[in-house]
């Protein structure tokens, strides 16, 4: 008896060529690769890498900055790339960084750019710091990148805008310039800016607590954030986030 080998649909079929008998498997699409990140990034911290203390950075080029330190109690949500950090809505639990010099004034450009990214939630009112630098001292900042109801908020000395709402499925991109901060919406290319003044900044970054101000720290969920010396090229945003929503699982 002879035996036909088909192939339909990504299945191959084996048939005799005088009986009713077919049998099939179906192929298995392989698993995606994690995305790649570009090699100069500052620091990559992801909610499913925190340990109980820190986020180890993901970053590992010759500039990338320390871990993500823990104040208080930050509280970790599942895990995988749906895996997200939580505060309480507490100011006293918050995530920071204490920056050298050379660190912070590479997010003070007086020429080229430093890209931001950003995967959070809130739907909550009030205010809390995704990227805060008044931790120190709360007149030494120029810049922040917050949570306003719900909102994305740019804010400087300045002035401030509120736009896009903070969906855990979007990833933004704050760009900071000479004199701009300009915020995208990486899935539709929508954007909104506003103007900025002097560079006077503290070296502790925070995310959550937008310290002292009280009642500055509602941000209900952290997932992913990023930090670029450099404008990125649109290949470039995809990579990281497609990094960002997959948490590197």
């Amino acid at each position: 008896m002879s035996i036909q080998k088909l192939q339909f649909n990504n299945r191959t079929i084996l048939t005799p060529s005088r009986d009713s008998f077919v049998a099939f498997t179906e192929s298995v699409p392989p698993t995606p690769p994690v995305p790649s990140l570009p090699s100069d990034m500052d620091f990559v911290y992801l909610a499913n890498d925190f340990d109980g203390s820190k986020i180890p950075n993901k970053a590992t080029g010759t500039n990338a900055f320390g871990p993500y330190l823990q104040q208080g109690t930050i509280t970790k949500n599942g895990n995988g790339s749906s895996c997200y950090l939580s505060n309480d809505h507490s100011t006293s639990n918050y995530l920071y960084i204490d920056l050298t010099s050379a660190q912070l004034n590479t997010m003070k450009p007086s020429s080229g750019a430093y890209s931001f990214f950003i995967r959070v939630q809130s739907t909550s009112s009030g205010l809390g710091a995704i990227f805060s630098w008044r931790l120190n001292n709360d007149s030494s900042y120029i810049y922040m990148i917050r949570a306003n109801n719900g909102k994305l908020q740019l804010h400087s000395t300045t002035g401030y805008d509120s736009s896009f709402d903070l969906d855990e499925s979007q990833v933004y991109k704050v760009v900071v310039e000479s004199s701009t901060l300009t915020a995208y919406k990486l899935s539709t290319g929508s954007t909104f800016a506003i103007s900025h003044g002097s560079y006077n900044m503290s070296t502790k970054m925070s995310t959550f607590n937008a310290y002292p101000y009280s009642g500055e720290g509602v941000l209900d969920r952290m997932y992913g954030l990023a930090g670029i010396a450099r404008a990125t090229t649109t290949e470039e945003d995809t990579q990281i986030k497609e990094y960002l929503m997959s948490q590197g699982v």
